[in-house]
């Protein structure tokens, strides 16, 4: 067998069988003859070859009655989709409110428990002084009231 009739075999079987899915299903046979060559019909062969029948189905067209009920519930797949989206938002920005609660009022209780904070300014280490401390006080109870006190 040459190479040219080697490809033109597989090329051949494509273009039918993409003949044979734009029409409307119908049954289709496949046979071997004698000599091993591969045979597709729409009618059943006369002698007595073994033959296997394919069921075909019609291709889907675009704007069918099937694909305008999919469009019914894709919308509400999309609905349904975004809802979950939003309370997952919604989650994540109460779960970040709660953390940010969570470091005010610890930050609150250690400056209400210790007389002294530490804090690094320009590579070195510092104490607050007092007034800074009352400062930093105030600051911390503003921010507690604001983030923490709100009713959900």
């Amino acid at each position: 067998m040459s190479s040219i009739g080697r490809f033109k075999r597989p090329i051949l079987l494509s273009a039918m069988l993409l003949f044979l899915s734009m029409t409307s299903a119908a049954e289709v046979y496949r046979w071997v003859d004698e000599q091993g060559q591969v045979h597709f019909s729409d009618s059943k062969p006369i002698n007595n070859a073994t033959v296997k029948s394919i069921k075909l189905r019609a291709p889907q067209l675009i704007g069918s009655r099937t694909d305008k009920q999919a469009k019914p519930k894709q919308a509400a797949t999309e609905a349904e989709l975004q809802g979950k989206a939003e309370q997952l938002q919604k989650a994540d920005a109460n779960n970040e409110s709660e953390k940010l609660c969570a470091t005010i009022a610890s930050n609150l209780e250690k400056v209400n428990q210790t007389g002294r904070v530490r804090v690094k300014e320009n590579g070195e280490y510092r104490y607050l002084s007092s007034q800074e401390l009352d400062a930093k006080r105030l600051e911390l109870q503003t921010q507690f009231d604001e983030f923490c006190s709100k009713n959900p």
